[in-house]
């Protein structure tokens, strides 16, 4: 995207409104020169939503998923910005959309991670009582790891994760008809090895 093309989708772009190629356009024009002030100067729009819109637009690509999608506000993952590590990040916002959290709880978990120098999911359980095993998807009890990994995959494909989860276990039980109950054992075990593998890298 070149400058005069960021400068029209900007121009262009009404509150309230959610397009991926205004997170784009800030991102570019704010490359271009350099801060958010000086990239305002040549739009209609405050310093403070370029900025917010180039952040959105570094966020990883399943968190982006979910605000272009109207899982979370701007403004709600806006917050996030403050968390550095994606792992972090990923874990505050599923928290907001599971369970539904006003920005005041958002700016509450934020300013406890900060001051106590403590990562978000012992926020989370401390403040909030979410615990990892509290963690579901369509009424399955999942482990932590799992189910980010899921709900990362889910909004990479742009499937609602009960969609995710019923292709996988369709795919699942087409491959394992074909198996006996010895064969589907040995199989996952062969998962559960490579996974422990996986982890020690």
């Amino acid at each position: 995207m070149d400058e005069e093309e960021a400068i029209a989708i900007i121009n262009r772009y009404k509150k309230g409104k959610i397009d991926p190629k205004v997170a784009e356009a800030c991102n570019t024009l704010t490359k271009i020169y350099k801060t958010c002030k000086n990239a305002a100067k040549k739009v209609n729009k405050s310093a403070s939503s370029i900025c917010r819109w180039k952040n959105i637009y570094t966020l990883p690509e399943d968190i982006k998923g979910y605000v272009f999608k109207g899982d979370i506000s701007p403004t709600k993952v806006s917050y996030v910005f403050d968390i550095k590590d994606p792992e972090e990040q990923r874990e505050l916002v599923l928290a907001v959309i599971d369970n539904n959290f006003t920005e005041d709880q958002i700016k509450e978990a934020i300013k406890d991670r900060r001051e106590n120098r403590r990562p978000i999911h012992e926020v989370l359980y401390d403040r909030f009582g979410l615990r990892d095993e509290d963690l579901n998807m369509i009424g399955i009890a999942l482990d932590s790891n799992t189910y980010k990994e899921l709900r990362k995959e889910s909004a990479r494909r742009g499937l609602e994760k009960a969609e995710m989860c019923q292709r996988i276990i369709r795919q699942w039980l087409s491959t394992t008809k074909k198996m006996d109950l010895t064969e589907i054992t040995q199989q996952l075990d062969q998962i559960s090895s490579k996974m422990k593998e996986i982890h020690k890298l």
